[in-house]
């Protein structure tokens, strides 16, 4: 008998109710203990991420001074007013400076990792000294910065006055078109620490077996790095460009230690600017619609990056 007239011989079953609720109950427990362990992370993913991001996009849906009771439901209206905030643009295109100046720390970052990673004399000093701005945190760097800027008693301020240059002398702080750079700057100090530590823990892991078949073949130290090193260090590079972005978005302590945003709005970013609208100018809807917006601009370029990586 052919398998086709004994499939038609044979009639279908279905399973019985009570041959699949034991079969359920079966998977249910052999899920359990997995459901128990992600449980806690869950939980305080909920509370801490999930949940506030639900209230500010309802408070961005709002009109509210931050005391009164009641809350005006305006819609879109705040979304409306940022858009056509000349303020709120000025200060994303300093975030995307920010972006830019953290994504040069990555390289930096890696070339000083790949000189460390022969090992010189000295090379523990110096990758401690590098760490030790991201150790104690921006807004203590920042501090120990604004000190130094002082126009009157700062260190930058005396060596200005001593060797007759005007600008250092009075502290580019105070300057609108030198703040934001002065603010580069040392973000650019702190970071290139960091990003030498991580570079360092990715050549950790490439295969020296590699290295040593490139330099029996002849290849030269820029020839192993750009072929051998590197293509091992694509996923670390990858998690420096994606760490870059989110820090460059969300880059708010180091600016408001230094100059709050000032003077006038010449180092405002938007993190800075939302804040100042929220609390200062009791804006709160009109803050949480800036937060928003921040938000989708990094899930997008999240996104972009990394799919940019996975293509390459």
């Amino acid at each position: 008998m052919s398998r086709v007239a004994l499939a038609a011989a044979v009639p279908f079953v279905a399973p019985s109710v009570t041959d699949v609720r034991p079969r359920r109950r079966r998977q249910i427990r052999r899920a359990a203990p997995g459901l128990l362990f992600i449980a806690p992370a869950a939980v305080i993913v909920l509370v801490f991420v999930v949940a506030p991001i639900v209230s500010t996009v309802r408070l961005a849906l709002h009109d509210w001074d931050g005391f009164s009771l009641e809350r005006d439901f305006v819609g879109l209206v705040n979304f409306a007013a940022l858009f056509g905030d000349a303020a709120f643009w000025a200060a994303l295109v300093r975030n995307l400076l920010w972006i830019g100046v953290l994504l040069l720390a990555v390289g930096l970052g890696l070339a000083f990792a790949l000189l460390l990673w022969s090992r010189p004399r000295g090379w523990v000093v110096f990758r401690t000294v590098y760490l030790i701005p991201e150790m104690i945190g921006p807004a203590i760097v920042g501090v120990v910065w604004l000190r130094l800027w002082q126009p009157v008693n700062g260190g930058f301020a005396g060596i200005g006055q001593a060797l007759g240059i005007p600008w250092l002398a009075s502290s580019p702080l105070a300057d609108p078109a030198l703040a934001i750079f002065v603010l580069l700057g040392v973000q650019l100090w702190i970071a290139v620490g960091f990003f030498v530590v991580v570079s360092l823990s990715g050549l950790q892991l490439v295969d020296t077996t590699l290295l040593d078949a490139a330099l029996v073949d002849g290849a030269s130290r820029s020839q192993r790095i750009r072929y051998v090193v590197l293509p091992q260090m694509r996923e670390h590079i990858g998690l420096m460009r994606m760490l870059a972005l989110i820090a460059g978005l969300k880059a708010f302590d180091l600016v408001w230690v230094m100059t709050s945003g000032g003077p006038g709005n010449a180092t405002q970013l938007v993190g800075t600017y939302a804040y100042s609208q929220a609390f200062a100018q009791q804006k709160f809807g009109y803050g949480a619609a800036l937060a928003c917006v921040v938000l989708v601009i990094a899930l997008v370029l999240t996104a972009i990056s990394g799919r940019s990586g996975r293509e390459r």
